[in-house]
């Protein structure tokens, strides 16, 4: 008697360890995991997020929308964003050291407050605690005419000093200028 006990205890722990993995491997197909990294003659920048996808949903705008103007995001899903430099850069005014910062924003209608944060190994939708931001910067958003389904961040080089991340999704486009110090 003791031994069926046992058996069908194991057997509904393996029953629910296989929903978890089910349920894990679900979110991350709707959300992929993306890094992408650019590496110049002086630095290397990295950027690590889960990339959502618009599938018809209002993705920015009033408190209905899925990231209302003037609220928190994550910059993505699942977990934290984040952005890695091997050396000291500059973005805006703000000199940032180097190392792996979570990487998140204040989206408004016609900009983006881009933040960084000594956090960076934090899962889900929690709000980061503000006193670690090390940089905020406004950065101009551009309108697009039409859709991108799937969150994306990108590199371009513009010179072995200058470095721009790329990001759009949805019908919004904005640009964070980074600048290696030295």
């Amino acid at each position: 008697m003791k031994s069926k006990a046992l058996i069908l205890i194991a057997v509904l722990l393996a029953i629910l360890m296989l929903i978890g993995v089910y349920f894990n491997h679900a979110m991350r197909l709707k959300s992929p995991v993306v890094e992408n990294t650019i590496a110049t003659d002086t630095q290397e920048i990295s950027v690590k997020y889960c990339s959502p996808s618009v599938r018809g949903r209002v993705v920015f705008g009033d408190e209905h929308s899925l990231q209302p103007f003037g609220s928190y995001w994550r910059l993505g899903a699942n977990e934290m964003t984040t952005i890695t430099f091997s050396d000291d850069v500059m973005i805006g005014d703000h000199a940032v050291p180097k190392g792996t910062y979570g990487l998140y924003a204040i989206p408004y209608e016609d900009a983006f407050e881009i933040r960084l944060n000594k956090e960076h190994d934090r899962w889900g939708y929690s709000e980061p605690d503000y006193t670690q931001d090390i940089l905020r910067e406004k950065v101009e958003t551009y309108r697009r005419d039409q859709v991108v389904e799937q969150l994306h961040m990108d590199f371009e080089e513009h010179s072995s000093n200058s470095i721009v991340l790329m990001m759009e999704w949805e019908y919004y486009r904005w640009y964070v200028p980074i600048e290696r110090l030295n």
